[in-house]
């Protein structure tokens, strides 16, 4: 398999319907919060909110500007 770049995948993505491209985030959310919450190690473990919190703000600051958030994505798609 050749090894793809980055902007080419984003090209790709590019690409995609808007109903490909909420699937593709369907597939990848689960992955990424999986890989955060390991990759955590805090003592907020015993908090599932406060957890959650945490997730979710350093989901935030690894969001790409001027790209939807997924909150807009998800609204979109049920429209």
């Amino acid at each position: 398999m050749s090894e793809r770049t980055l902007s080419e995948i984003e090209a790709s993505i590019a690409e995609l319907d808007l109903s490909d491209q909420v699937r593709l985030l369907q597939y990848l959310t689960p992955r990424i919060a999986g890989a955060v919450l390991k990759s955590q190690s805090s003592p907020q473990a015993d908090d599932p909110w406060l957890e959650l919190q945490a997730i979710g703000d350093k989901l935030a600051r690894t969001s790409l500007p001027d790209a939807p958030s997924l909150t807009e994505v998800v609204s979109q798609s049920r429209r």
